[in-house]
């Protein structure tokens, strides 16, 4: 399944491109002035972003079941990527040689030995915020705000848990089980939640490369 995102050509009109998953640039001709568009896409546009956008279009499509499963993906695999990402950077800076592809199946045997979602989220804490979710939140006026206004059923200490009961457990019922029982609302959710939850990590991963 190809990526359908929106992308804005120097004339001004916003064309919506398909991309795979992979592709890290993008090549189009806008329908309005006939220019052709060649670019590399935000580093920004991470895997949990990707997926996202897929959760996105097949929600459109409404198929609100595969929704939920893109959605819980889109958070397990950013967390994921942040894993390896500050792993290596520990790695890279610990004094000892450095050779990418030892480190890297280090990396991955590690994250293969994680059983669950709350485990994956506390071994990314430890090296971000080792304070915790929750705390960053709290320290944060902004997403606490958000969080108030926007996701009330929410109990910032226990951001974590109540994200996972909410998607990952509906991702659950779905792949271990085989229920495709949701609907739209569930799906909704799933995914606003999911887009809640990077943007949080994201945002601690930003502040951790201050």
């Amino acid at each position: 399944m190809r990526i359908p995102i929106i992308v804005p050509c120097e004339c001004g009109e916003k064309v919506k491109v398909e991309i795979d998953s992979g592709d890290t640039d993008v090549n189009f001709e806008c329908p309005n002035c006939g220019e052709r568009n060649i670019g590399s896409l935000h580093q920004g546009f991470h895997i949990g972003r990707r997926l996202l956008s897929y959760a996105a279009n097949a929600f459109e499509k409404k198929d609100f079941n595969f929704s939920i499963l893109l959605s819980s993906m889109a958070m397990d695999c950013y967390l994921s990527r942040l894993y390896y990402k500050w792993r290596d950077i520990e790695e890279l800076n610990s004094g000892q040689p450095y050779e990418p592809n030892a480190v890297g199946e280090k990396i991955l045997k590690e994250l293969q030995k994680i059983n669950d979602f709350l485990e994956k989220i506390r071994k990314v804490e430890d090296l971000i915020y080792a304070k915790g979710i929750g705390d960053f939140i709290k320290q944060h006026h902004e997403i606490n705000k958000k969080i108030q206004n926007g996701f009330r059923s929410i109990n910032i200490d226990n951001f974590a848990r109540i994200i996972r009961d909410e998607v990952m457990w509906k991702r659950n019922d779905i792949v271990h089980i085989g229920r495709y029982k949701y609907n739209e609302g569930h799906a909704k959710k799933c995914y606003n939640y999911s887009i809640l939850f990077i943007e949080v990590l994201e945002k601690m991963d930003a502040e951790k490369r201050l």
